[in-house]
């Protein structure tokens, strides 16, 4: 049976170039007066109606981590309803909805993601994009770090190219330096570390200037490199 989900967003988003939905993923957009994105719809066969929500869930993850990452704000879900669609009426038109009247925040109009990235993303990439939207503010220079650093690892799998060897080689020092909470065993790791904060080297303290300076460099600097490369993969 064919069940439709539809995701009502409590906040609409503004949209640069507003498309109807991808078809091949059975996901419809659609839009309030204003031209504000206000709902997803999503088409999904399965045995029940629970069956169904919980696959329609995991399978739009990748689309609404995608739109954090792009947006810069979470779509937050004010309510989800599924139902069952007779799909062989010749009308598209759905009842039981209403306009909603939604708000919206002073941010850059979202570009969608490209149809054929979605469909052919690995199930990895929602992660990597999930980890990467959790690492903004107000989330600590110390944190963001180890979740980027764990993108590098997730680039790993998927055979990311035009990688940042040097650069992840830092954020990998950066990472054991905030995580040990005590003085660093690898020769390399502190001697780099040294380097960058101008005195000898002791366990991580995020009291200590010199410590928060750099590790808020080396987060500035993982962002550099690691954004556009989940771009690419969108």
């Amino acid at each position: 049976m064919v069940y439709e989900v539809a995701y009502d967003l409590a906040a609409g988003i503004r949209v640069a170039a507003p498309i109807g939905g991808y078809a091949s993923l059975g996901i419809q957009f659609e839009y309030d007066e204003s031209g504000l994105l206000v709902r997803v719809r999503h088409r999904i066969q399965a045995e029940a109606d629970s069956e169904a929500m919980d696959l329609s869930r995991r399978r739009v993850t990748l689309l609404f981590e995608a739109i954090e990452f792009l947006y810069g704000l979470p779509p937050v879900v004010r309510s989800c309803r599924v139902q069952a669609v007779d799909v062989g009426s010749a009308s598209t038109k759905r009842v039981g909805f209403t306009t909603i009247a939604a708000s919206t925040v002073l941010v850059s109009p979202l570009q969608f993601p490209e149809e054929q990235g979605l469909q052919g993303a690995s199930p990895r990439l929602a992660t990597l994009l999930h980890l990467f939207n959790s690492a903004r503010p107000p989330t600590s220079d110390a944190e963001a770090v180890r979740l980027y650093y764990l993108i590098c690892e997730g680039f790993d799998e998927l055979s990311v190219t035009g990688r940042a060897a040097p650069a992840e080689k830092q954020l990998k020092y950066t990472r054991h330096f905030v995580s040990h909470g005590k003085k660093l065993d690898d020769p390399s790791a502190a001697a780099f570390i040294e380097s960058q904060i101008g005195k000898r080297l002791t366990a991580y303290d995020p009291t200590d200037p010199d410590h928060a300076a750099f590790v808020k460099a080396q987060r500035s600097e993982a962002l550099r490199f690691i954004e556009p490369r989940l771009q690419a993969l969108l």
